[in-house]
Parts: C-alpha cells; structure tokens; sequence
C-alpha cells in the first residue's frame, strides 16, 4: 500500500460524488469551505485541524481511460481526508468507486467521510448508496476484500440528520474534534450572535428609519452579489468546464467565458470579501486559460492581468499570508507566459522574475515544502524559457540548471509523489534545449534521455495521460535534434518518427487543441529539415504529409513566427513530394507563394532572429541564389546580415549553420569563418555540413 506524506497537505479533503448529485457536492463545497473553525476548541484539542479549505471538487473523466487521470491521482495524494457524496447514482459510477480505492490505496481506510443523500446504506440492490470500494476493507495487496465495513456517514435524507446537524459531523470528522463539543461550540456562537444582534439593535433605534434601511438594502445588494459570483465560480470552474473537457470541445467555452468576464468586470472590488474577490480571480484565471489555449492572445493576456490586479488587491489586504502570495504569483506566471507564447518574450521577463522572487518569498513560511520549491523551480524555468528566446543562452543555462536543481530537491522530499517526478521531467527538458542551443550537444542529448525516460514510466503506468504523451512527444523531438545536429541521422529519425505518433495521438484525442496542433505541425517540418540535411530518404510515415498540408493551409497572420515556419512548410514540402526532382506548375507556384509570404515578412520590419532562421532555411531548400531577381537578393543579403550580427555572440547551432550555409551559398566563405569553426569544436556533424567542408579548400577551420 502507497503511504503518502502526512504534513504540507495541498487539499483539506478531496470530494467524490456522481454529476447526478452536482447540487449536493456544492452544498458540501461550500458549507465546508465557508466554516470558520472555532480557534479556541481547536486548540486545546490534540491533533485536531485548524484548516477546512481547499476542498477538491472538480473531476475531469478520461472517457477512454479505465483508471484514473494524472491529476485526479496527485489531488488525492495531496488530500488529507476524502468526502463521498452517497446515492445510487454515485454507487454505479465506476469513477466515485475508483477515487475512494485510490484514497484508500494512498492513506489507509481512515479519514473517509460520507454524505448520505438518497438511496439505501447496504441494501446490496438498486437503492444501494455506498460504492463497493466503501463497504468493504482492503487485503494486504491494496484490492478490495469480501470483509464488509460500516463507513461513518451524515444523512440529510428527510427523517435523518437533516442539512445543519450532518454539515456538523462532516466538520467535525474534518477537524478531528468530537460533534458534542462542536455542537455545544456552534450554540455558543449563536447566542453571542443573538446577543450582539440585540445589541446592535438597541444602538440602531437611535438611527433614523432612511439610514436604516438604506444600509440594509446595500448589504443585502452586495450579498447578492457575492452569492451571484460564487455561483457563476462554482459553474464555470466546476460542471461546465468539466462537462466540456470531457467532450474536448474547447470552443464551446468560448461564448460563456465572454459572459462570466463581463459580469465580473461590473463587480467593485468594495463589494466582495476577500473570498469573493479570491472567487473572482480564480475565474478569470480560468477564463484566461480557455482563451490560452484557442490562442487567442489579446483576450488571453486582457484576462490574465484582470486576475493579476484581483491578486494584487487581495495580496495588498492580507500582507505576508502565503495563500494569497501564491495566488499572486501564479497570475505573475500566467502574464508572462501569454507574452512568452504570443511572440512578445522580452515583455515576459518583468512578470517571470516576479514571479520567481514571490515564489522564493513562500519558502521564507517553509523551507521543506515541497510545493514551494517547486514554485521557485518553476520561476527558474520560465525565465531559462524568455533568456533563450530573447538570445541571452548562458542566463537561459543557469536558469535552467537551477530550475533541475530545485525540483531535484522537492522530489527528494517527496518520494512516493508521482507529480514532482514528471514536473523534473519538464525541468529536464528545458536544461536540454539550454545545453542544446549553448552548443553542449552530448550533453543535450543525455538530459533528454532521462527526461524521457520519466515520462515512458509514467506513460506505461498511466496510457490515458495524454499530458505525458505529448510531453514525451517534444522530448523526443528535442533529443531528436540533439542527435541529428551530432550527425546519428537515422536514430534522430526514428526518434522523430515516435514523437511524430505520440503527437498525432494527442491531437487525435483533442482536436480542439489548437497549441498541441501547432506543435504537431511543427514537428512534421523537422522532418522536411532533417531531411534536407541528409541523402538517406525514407518514405514519410502515416499522417506526417497531413501535418504537412493541414499546416500549409493554415493562417497565423498575428503571429509572424508561427507563420513563417508555415510558409517554411509550404515551401520545402513540394520539393520533397515532387516525382523525379522536377516540381510540377502547381509545386511551383506553392514555392513562390511561400518565398514571397517570407520575403513579405522580413520587409516589414520583424527583425525575429527566429524568423531570419525560416527564412534562410527556405533559401537553403532552394539555393540558386543567382537565380533571385534583385529585390529578393537584397532580402537574402538582410537576412544574411543580421544573422552574422547574431551568431557572432552565439553558440546556438541552429543559427550558426544556416549562416554559414548561406554565406557559401552566396560566394561569400570569409562570412562563414567564425560558424564553422564554433561548429567544428561543438561537434555538429551532420551530412550538409560535413559536404560543406569538403567543398570549401580552405573553409578557414582552425
């Protein structure tokens, strides 16, 4: 039986119910999270809970998958106690059953907690309300056994407990303290309330009738309000995002994430209480990531700073509280990584390193928690990301060996945690394409091998997890580069090749997806590149030529990066479909309407070192330079230009080749001096390259 650890919980408890019984697992949501827990009682109480919030709820069901998914796993690992909201209905689902085997799996068979609302307790037929995994014990080997058990439960079916006294045994399970006490607990707070109501009272006849009820009326209007927002909250984040998930329909999102954003810019921030203002940022931060993922920016970016402004006023409330902290700095994050995505990374980096310096700030509440640190890990991440972005590769580097260092740290402390495993994952891959693209090419490789190798784990414990799937589809793509620039072309290739059907999977799975459709996409050009790099052709494995020609088609017209890797791919594809090298009169024209797009591109002023590098790419392709009319010589003598600036200061591979290749190309050798001796000492070693040499008598190698 996993034991997982039993401090630094992330949940107070994790609810499991059946969508029949949405209604109810609210009403649980919210009663148990609004408690406050009496200080005092606590206290001087032995081991009991001085916190009944967060709660999980939400539940997103893989319809394909027969186990669970990755992230209702890792919240049940990180839940203290669980929550079964009991029917019929949540007897006959496999998914309720499967959360409370889990749970027990995880922490034994204590602190499991049942709501029954409707249906029989142990009738053993169509009215049975307990699921199997919740009427009998676990054996030694963590499956269920015939040996039954009476779980502890709470009624509110008419006759029985009734709502106020089973919210009550609920809560007091959670807080570890026994009902009588709570119960005699809850009769002095009312009382006091009652007495201060009285008091309040009295005071208030000295008011006139108007000042009065206009207070009253304001009250009540902002309550409303706030009832009105957590209900909105409860529904977007919960049912329908759940709901819609499920289906992979992301655009379905798109017309309810425009309501919500507009009905909470109308609320003044002087209205709601801190956990209404909380409820908010939450929201747009939900919102924020529906518009992430349909890439669209400015909606994305619009409601991402609307949850950073929320954050920060709640932060400016409640100074030095670590939940609120760390709220804010995951808006920092979201901020900065729209900007990251978008094709704007110098604009990320203010939002990127606040958000790392607030994340550092959390480890000042404690230094072991193993969350926090992955905070800071992720902070050092995010900016090794913008660093090699923006050209500034050794920062990018040390970043990015920092960001390994932390999560190495965080999984050390928590072992049996499935989730600081896989995030070391992706802190590997970034060290690689910092290694990579600071020309550490061996080294490159060897990170990604163990980064994929994490995720091939995870991915044979867990086949629905598509978020590892195409985790391992980049690191394979990236490990695939390592070794294509090392010259192993037929290994990079077959490496390419199962990233290519990992990708296609994931974007099978969702095609709604537009950020893993792009990458799948770009993926298939490497495979037009690598091949222009070599004499060794393979036919083109299944669904590689409709990545090619989906992505031809496609439009990116905000985005001049993405659209010139299309133009890229609509450019060299019909030299490589072409029977006998002759291009056909549509083959051609599709290579002049993909040179024009790019050369439209550079003359309007992006200056994209990244865009420089397509476009040489396309040229490379198509070298008869000569051939150019004047105008598009004078944009290959631009791109030249700018790339030799560039790659003076680089180590980059990527850059270095294609300059020195179009430097030769344009009978201009002395050009390409500095690319080729800094790609000789690396050991870039691929088939062009080692042709490029030979061609040059004296290529100026040292």
């Amino acid at each position: 039986m996993i034991q997982t650890r039993q401090k630094n919980w992330r949940y107070a408890a994790f609810l499991s119910y059946s969508h029949q019984d949405s209604k109810w697992a609210a009403w649980v949501h919210r009663s148990i999270e609004h408690y406050r827990p009496p200080a005092k009682l606590v206290a001087r109480i032995p081991g009991a809970r001085e916190k009944l919030k967060p709660v999980f709820r939400d539940r997103e069901e893989l319809p394909s998958a027969g186990d669970l998914g990755e992230k209702i796993t890792q919240s049940l690992a990180q839940s203290r106690a669980l929550i079964v909201v009991c029917s019929p209905a949540c007897a006959a689902s496999r998914w309720a059953n499967q959360e409370i085997l889990r749970f027990k799996q995880l922490h034994g068979e204590a602190h499991i907690f049942c709501l029954v609302v409707d249906g029989e307790p142990g009738s053993g037929d169509e009215q049975e309300c307990f699921p199997p995994a919740l009427r009998f014990r676990l054996s030694a080997d963590g499956s269920l056994s015939d040996e039954p058990v009476e779980p502890i439960a709470a009624d509110v079916r008419p006759g029985k407990d009734g709502k106020p006294l089973a919210r009550l045994k609920l809560i007091a399970g959670l807080l570890g303290i026994g009902l009588d006490d709570l119960r005699q607990r809850e009769q002095q707070r009312r009382n006091r309330n009652l007495l201060l109501v009285t008091a309040a009272s009295l005071a208030g006849m000295a008011l006139t009738g108007v000042l009065a009820f206009t207070a009253m009326v304001a009250r009540d209007d902002a309550e409303r309000r706030q009832q009105q927002a957590e209900a909105l909250v409860e529904f977007m984040l919960g049912d329908l995002k759940r709901e819609l998930g499920k289906v992979g329909r992301l655009d379905a999102l798109d017309a309810t994430a425009r309501k919500a954003e507009e009905y909470f810019s109308e609320l003044p921030d002087d209205e709601l209480d801190d956990e209404a203002l909380a409820g908010r940022a939450k929201a747009y931060r939900a919102i924020g990531e529906i518009y992430f993922d349909r890439l669209e920016w400015e909606q994305a970016l619009r409601t991402h700073s609307k949850a950073l402004e929320t954050n920060q006023a709640l932060y400016r409330r409640n100074p030095g509280t670590p939940d609120f902290l760390y709220d804010l700095a995951q808006s920092e994050f979201w901020v900065g990584y729209v900007h990251l995505e978008s094709g704007s990374p110098a604009d990320a980096e203010p939002f990127f390193q606040s958000y790392l310096d607030h994340s550092q700030e959390l480890l000042k509440f404690d230094a072991q928690n193993p969350d926090w640190i992955m905070e800071v890990s992720y902070g050092h991440s995010n900016l090794a990301g913008m660093y090699e972005q923006t050209g500034r590769l050794d920062l990018a580097l040390t970043h990015a060996s920092k960001g390994v260092e932390r999560n190495r740290q965080a999984a050390a402390l928590a072992p049996d945690d499935p989730y600081y495993r896989e995030e070391l994952a992706g802190a590997l891959d970034w060290l690689s394409r910092s290694q990579l693209r600071n020309g550490d090419l061996v080294t490159s490789a060897a990170t990604r091998r163990e980064a994929r190798t994490i995720y091939s784990q995870i991915l044979e414990s867990d086949p629905a997890n598509r978020l590892a799937q195409q985790r391992l589809a980049s690191t394979l793509r990236g490990e695939a580069w390592a070794l294509h620039a090392l010259g192993d072309h037929s290994a990079a290739m077959d490496l390419l090749g199962e990233a290519l059907d990992h990708f296609i999977a994931v974007t099978s799975h969702d095609p709604t997806n537009d950020l893993w459709s792009f990458w799948a996409r770009d993926a298939a050009v490497d495979w037009l590149l690598f091949e222009l790099e070599s004499d060794a052709r393979k036919p083109m494995q299944a669904g590689v030529v409709e990545l090619l020609e989906a992505f031809a088609s496609a439009q990116y017209a905000d985005n001049p990066l993405r659209e010139s890797r299309r133009l890229l791919a609509l450019g060299v594809l019909p030299a490589r479909q072409a029977e006998s090298g002759e291009m056909n009169l549509e083959q051609t024209n599709r290579v002049q309407q993909a040179k024009e797009g790019l050369e439209r591109i550079v003359r309007s002023g992006d200056t994209d070192i990244r865009v420089l590098r397509e476009v040489a790419s396309f040229y490379l392709a198509h070298p008869q330079l000569d051939q150019l009319p004047v105008e598009s010589q004078e944009t290959v003598g631009h791109v030249l230009n700018t790339l030799t600036g560039y790659t003076e200061n680089t180590n980059n591979p990527f850059y270095l080749s294609v300059q020195a290749e179009l430097a030769i190309t344009r009978g201009e050798p002395e050009r390409a001096r500095h690319s080729i001796n800094t790609l000789v000492e690396m050991g870039y070693n691929t088939q062009r390259f080692r042709k490029l040499l030979a061609s040059q008598p004296d290529p100026g190698v040292r």
